[in-house]
């Protein structure tokens, strides 16, 4: 019997606390969202330095051999590629910087950005997070073609 009230005790304690520790379900969705966006942006940035490094890697083999004029036009190309790409990477960088990142658990009700916030404009800022980053995504895909 003893046993039974410290099973029942222990169980009432984890139910209370997951109920206060909890948020709703359109916070996490908002979270999930922001996460995903956080993500994408990581892989654009990592795509983008990949990028770079295969112009940096062409120019470096061209330029071990002394260039005729065709090389010459390349290693400029190349060298306006690769300023291009970092002008490009620093836009997504930025992006991210300028994020309002949503904060974790009750951190939320703290943060002077998001207490007067309900769940629901949490959420609709997250999806408008996720679709601008979708456009600069594009953009920067159009300007790499």
């Amino acid at each position: 019997m003893k046993k039974l009230g410290v099973v029942l005790g222990i169980a009432l304690s984890l139910g209370l606390t997951s109920c206060f520790d909890s948020e709703t379900e359109i916070l996490k969705q908002a979270r999930t969202t922001q996460q995903g966006v956080l993500s994408k942006q990581n892989a654009l940035v990592s795509d983008l330095d990949k990028e770079i490094a295969a112009a940096e890697k062409e120019i470096a083999t061209l330029t071990q051999n002394p260039l005729d004029s065709a090389g010459i036009i390349r290693v400029n190309e190349l060298s306006e590629r690769t300023s291009m790409i970092n002008t490009l990477k620093d836009d997504v960088i930025n992006y991210k910087l300028n994020l309002k990142e949503i904060p974790e658990g009750a951190a939320i009700k703290d943060d002077a950005f998001f207490k007067g916030l309900k769940d629901e404009q949490v959420l609709k800022l997250a999806k408008e997070q996720d679709s601008a980053f979708n456009v600069l995504k594009s953009q920067v895909e159009t300007e790499l073609l």
